[in-house]
């Protein structure tokens, strides 16, 4: 073999240095080994088979590759055809109260899924100048599922409910797709009547009793429940009471009954309010306009049911337990002697021309009357509290 170098003739197996011009022999040595390989046929066999071998295994993660791709090609088009196959029903309510749009009760749209498979759906729902805008998304299963969709009432919205009215309600649902884009599944625009935020109906024709919602009305942390409190705490011992205080259950059951002929006392002298009779009726499936406590101390005048909820109010805010009676065509006052007992004294909120005990005997007197006979209903607020029956925040 030559040198690279020099180009003369050179005994690669015997030297290292090339004998004439001292260059090492590395390359011409490899060379050298890689000729007499393949000059050997059982080398060239193992050469060839381990290329074979490397090749097959080539092959097979290939094969598996794409097998596996496949699989997942065929997953995903199973999966957008169960998405496609998403079904979806929406019943809207055709009328809403806003006293009763609360708790369990407050569903503006029922919306029935149906879904094959996995996935995502968003819902869009607002009533204009009515709730605000509430976007969800929701995650499905193999499975049909009821939604309730509920946007909150706002409080401009609430507030412009001076009178029942109509107004537009949008619903959208969307199907989300796993790159994020949306299909519309349901898109509706439908009119929906609104009763005013003073409205309710006692009785439904579908037997719904509609009576505990009306202890959403009292709020005793209104300013206007404040003052009434205020001008009580003047007559607290113009009625025997021992002190100029508002102690709520902590005096004795005599002194819970003074702080509460004190507020009759507030609301006959210092508000001046007066009982205003207009035919009514609380069975039956019409919408009564129910002024709240605060309005009636700015009007100075209430029906029974409105003179009683601003006594319960007031009896709220300094902490006695106030209890609401209603009967078919009446409504008064009382308060629980002790929490959660049955021993109650009574007022006569509509007789506020009369003496503060003589309210007292007379509601006493209502009791006694209904008590063992004919429809009667009483509002426990403490209790309806717990339940969920909270105020109004506007």
């Amino acid at each position: 073999m030559k040198c690279n170098q020099c180009k003369q003739e050179v005994n690669v197996e015997e030297w290292k240095f090339c004998p004439n011009c001292g260059r090492s022999l590395g390359d011409e040595k490899l060379v050298n080994f890689i000729r007499k390989f393949l000059l050997s046929k059982r080398n060239i066999a193992v050469f060839v088979l381990v290329i074979l071998i490397l090749l097959g295994t080539l092959a097979f993660f290939i094969i598996q590759s794409n097998r596996k791709i496949d699989e997942k090609n065929q997953q995903i088009s199973k999966m957008l055809e169960q998405k496609s196959d998403v079904k979806v029903e929406a019943e809207i309510a055709e009328k809403v109260m806003p006293i009763t749009y609360a708790g369990e009760n407050k569903k503006m749209v029922t919306l029935k899924v149906s879904s094959p498979g996995f996935g995502q759906i968003k819902t869009e729902i607002r009533v204009d100048g009515i709730t605000n805008d509430e976007t969800q998304i929701i995650s499905l299963k193999p499975e049909s599922k009821i939604y309730y969709l509920s946007p909150d009432i706002t409080e401009e919205g609430y507030r412009n409910l001076i009178d029942s009215k109509k107004a537009n309600l949008f619903l959208k649902v969307s199907l989300v797709n796993d790159d994020g884009k949306e299909s519309v599944l349901l898109e509706e625009n439908r009119e929906v009547f609104f009763y005013s935020r003073n409205d309710i109906i006692w009785a439904e024709e579908n037997g719904v009793d509609n009576v505990n919602y009306a202890v959403r009305w009292i709020n005793k942390d209104k300013e206007e429940i404040k003052g009434l409190v205020r001008k009580a705490a003047d007559h607290i011992r113009e009625v025997g009471g021992k002190s100029d205080a508002m102690v709520g259950m902590q005096g004795d059951r005599e002194e819970m009954k003074r702080q509460m002929e004190a507020i009759f006392l507030a609301m006959a002298k210092d508000y001046q309010i007066r009982y205003i009779m207009a035919p009514f009726s609380y069975d039956n499936n019409t919408a009564q306009k129910v002024k709240p406590p605060e309005e009636v101390i700015r009007t100075k005048s209430g029906l029974c049911i409105e003179l009683s909820l601003l006594m319960a109010a007031a009896l709220e805010n300094i902490g006695l337990n106030p209890v609401v009676v209603i009967t078919e065509d009446h409504a008064w006052t009382g308060i629980e002697t002790s929490p959660r007992s049955d021993d109650f004294i009574f007022i006569e909120t509509t007789a506020l021309e009369k003496k503060p005990e003589e309210a007292v005997l007379i509601a006493q007197q209502n009791w006694k009357a209904i008590k063992n006979k004919g429809f009667y209903k009483i509002l426990k607020i403490n209790e309806l509290r717990a339940e969920g029956y909270l105020p109004i925040k506007y």
